[in-house]
């Protein structure tokens, strides 16, 4: 059985990368990060500073620990909206206390909400608003 799947935009890479810009929205106000689609991680992974700048207290989120080849990640999850391309999503991402070289768009609360696609041939990112 042959089912194709239908996207509603393609999202170019960013410098060779699966990456793009979405926008990071807290009570207070938003952000506009640089992410790498990562299926591999669990989690939404961000730099803690990005909470203080949304309007989050970093502190008062649960407490969560990722694993990396680096190393442990010690951060705390919040809930957040993420506008990815025009399309808003409500979220669960953890803000990291230590330094992260570039933020992660992980799967929980993630990837349920929309459908995703990759062409490396092409450099494209494929997405649609919707699972």
């Amino acid at each position: 059985m042959n089912q194709e799947l239908q996207f509603e935009r393609v999202i170019p890479f960013y410098q060779g990368a699966p990456a793009f810009y979405l926008d990071l929205i807290g009570p207070a106000n938003h952000y506009e990060v640089l992410v790498t689609l990562d299926t591999g991680s669990r989690y939404s992974l961000f730099s803690g500073s990005y909470a203080t700048d949304i309007g989050l207290d970093l502190l008062s989120g649960k407490e969560n620990t990722l694993w990396s080849l680096g190393g442990a990640i010690q951060g705390y999850l919040h809930g957040v909206v993420l506008e990815i391309a025009g399309s808003k999503f409500s979220a669960e991402v953890v803000f990291s206390l230590n330094h992260i070289p570039r933020a992660l768009l992980g799967r929980h609360t993630v990837f349920e909400q929309m459908t995703w696609g990759l062409r490396e041939s092409r450099r494209e990112i494929y997405f649609s608003p919707r699972p």
